[in-house]
């Protein structure tokens, strides 16, 4: 069983309560941890402390909103996937966060348990694949680089 640990970041402790209730005894087998933050500042100090897989992110919070919020969240969750959960239903705004490097963008009002389970476990999917090639690749320029580095070697080494 697969184990993703989620911090939404929420003022709502309804919809948190709810987005929890969505999240227990999934079909698919994947365990959700949720973890809840009722301000961005909340949020990005449980950031700090690790352990999270994902972001649900609401826009509208009490110390931040709009695009700003999903900003300060980029800053300091580098690498982590981040969806975000709004209010808002605005397209607009939608596009905006996924060209600033949002994975996804959901309005609450269209929101269903199942959707929210897909969207999470292809999230997860999407990047862990994403960071896969991006080690590989790495790798590859690594060996690459030591070719160069020894056949610069053999070349200025006479051989005797």
């Amino acid at each position: 069983m697969e184990t993703l640990t989620i911090l939404l970041v929420e003022d709502s402790s309804d919809y948190a309560s709810l987005v929890q209730r969505w999240l227990v005894g999934d079909p698919d087998q994947t365990e959700f941890v949720l973890h809840w933050a009722d301000s961005l500042a909340a949020g990005l100090t449980r950031l700090e402390q690790g352990g999270v897989d994902l972001i649900l992110l609401d826009l509208g919070l009490p110390d931040s909103g709009g695009l700003e919020t999903w900003l300060s969240i980029r800053e300091k969750a580098i690498g982590l996937p981040t969806i975000i959960l709004s209010g808002d239903d605005d397209g607009a705004l939608a596009l905006q966060a996924i060209q600033q490097g949002a994975q996804d963008y959901l309005g609450k009002p269209g929101c269903t348990p199942e959707l929210l389970r897909r969207t999470l476990r292809h999230t997860a999917m999407r990047s862990e694949s994403t960071r896969r090639q991006a080690r590989a690749e790495e790798s590859k320029a690594q060996k690459e680089s030591h070719q160069r580095i020894l056949g610069l070697l053999r070349r200025a080494i006479p051989q005797q």
